[in-house]
């Protein structure tokens, strides 16, 4: 008995973190993702996407964002190229 449960904790709790990694990486809809760059491009986006906080390149040229509301980019702590 000891062992299944010692089992269904550890797959439990796998199944707990694959699900918090993969929730943290999901690409926005259209855009095209690898590793921490993001491209959005030509997808007439009026706004700016929700992208994984890892991102460290986004690419949003050739859309239809005119404002880019304060803290759009606050979470994005390793973002270097925009």
């Amino acid at each position: 008995m000891w062992p299944l449960c010692r089992c269904l904790c550890v797959c439990v709790l796998l199944a707990v973190y694959c699900g918090y990694t993969c929730a943290q990486t999901i690409c926005p809809p259209r855009c095209l993702c690898f590793r921490t760059t993001v491209r959005c491009m030509f997808l007439s986006l009026d706004r700016v996407p929700e992208v994984p906080p890892d991102t460290t390149i986004l690419d949003l040229r050739f859309n239809k964002i005119k404002d880019i509301v304060p803290g759009t980019f606050r979470n994005l702590h390793s973002l270097n190229t925009l």
